[in-house]
């Protein structure tokens, strides 16, 4: 029918005609396209952060603040974390540090731990991670460029870097209060001389299980602050972590080493070294780390006190510390005096 039309038409009114007759569905076709593509867009997640190396906890707890921030905004969205190991990351540095990341979400910034997914996205030729988020009923974001390592274990790998801010407390350590700790735990363990005859054991005995509120005045006030200053001094070791320990352990062929940095003001040397020393025990006797596989030394001065924890394989050259110039200059004497501390 239409063909018996076109035929008493002229040529200008059939291309009139045809022109018409295709601009809507030019223009459906289009409609549908853009449709097509917006419901793409919406299925699939977005990249919200990339950055790569190790961060420090002040630049990565403000990358991971503003991924919280905008979940937070979009309530039916997730979060994906895609970690690429880098060439020179020991598989335990990695692990520990994806699952920091997980923890500050959760427990620091309130995310649901159910709109929050952590990917280990296999290698590239350095530390990468990615921040994405997905709306919902969005596909899961999938790794890319990724390359085939190998793993090269010639260098030592920094575990983790912590800005030391200290309890009041601590520095009032001194060998007074040691002498007093350690008469304290004498008298405690009721150790008796040998030379002593029966009967005055036996009273020594019996003095020492009075109650506590029958010891003098100046005993429990000396025990009270004896303990207050334990306290003060083991929060400040709270770095010498189970995490670190783990991985030592994990990691068998490699070293720990630790590097401490003092300020010259409220954290000098002498308090950061005594601090470092106490942060080795604990992971010797509560984590179970051997001596001879820890080593700290003093890596100069900085603005802020801190620690370094790193993971040094037995072919691998110790890591340089890395000290603020501005920090450095003191006399001769001071040098001596510091040294380093093996």
């Amino acid at each position: 029918m239409l063909s018996c039309t076109l035929r008493f038409l002229a040529p200008s009114a059939i291309a009139v005609l045809l022109l018409c007759a295709g601009l809507p569905c030019r223009a459906f076709s289009q409609s549908a396209d853009n449709s097509e593509r917006a419901q793409k867009e919406e299925q699939a997640a977005r990249k919200f952060d990339e950055f790569e190396e190790l961060r420090g906890q002040c630049d990565l707890g403000a990358r991971l603040d503003n991924l919280a921030i905008q979940l937070q905004a979009e309530p039916g969205s997730k979060g994906f974390i895609i970690v690429y190991s880098g060439k020179y990351n020991l598989p335990e540095r990695v692990s520990y540090y994806r699952k920091y990341m997980g923890d500050y979400l959760v427990n620091s910034r309130g995310i649901d731990a159910e709109r929050l997914v952590i990917l280990d996205g296999g290698h590239r030729q350095v530390l990468t991670t990615q921040l994405w988020i997905a709306a919902k009923g969005a596909s899961a974001p999938e790794p890319i460029d990724t390359i085939d390592v190998k793993q090269e274990l010639d260098r030592a790998f920094k575990f983790e870097e912590y800005q030391m801010y200290l309890t009041d407390n601590s520095e009032q350590f001194s060998e007074e209060t040691e002498t007093v700790d350690e008469a304290e735990a004498e008298a405690v363990a009721g150790e008796v001389p040998a030379e002593q005859p029966v009967e005055a054991q036996e009273e020594t005995a019996e003095a020492h299980a009075q109650p506590e509120e029958a010891q003098p005045e100046e005993t429990q006030e000396a025990s009270a602050e004896s303990k207050e200053l334990e306290e003060a001094f083991e929060s400040n070791v709270w770095w010498a972590s189970k995490e670190y320990a783990r991985a030592l352990e994990v990691e068998a062929k490699a070293g720990g080493l630790i590097i401490f940095y003092a300020d010259r003001e409220y954290a000098d040397f002498s308090r950061m070294k005594e601090i470092v020393e106490r942060g080795k025990t604990r992971l010797i006797e509560k984590y179970g780390v051997k001596a001879e596989r820890l080593t700290m030394t003093f890596g100069g001065y900085r603005e802020s006190a801190a620690v370094e924890l790193w993971l040094v394989p037995a072919n691998a050259s110790l890591p340089l510390p890395t000290p603020d110039p501005e920090k450095q200059e003191k006399t001769n004497e001071q040098a001596k005096a510091d040294g380093q501390a093996n």
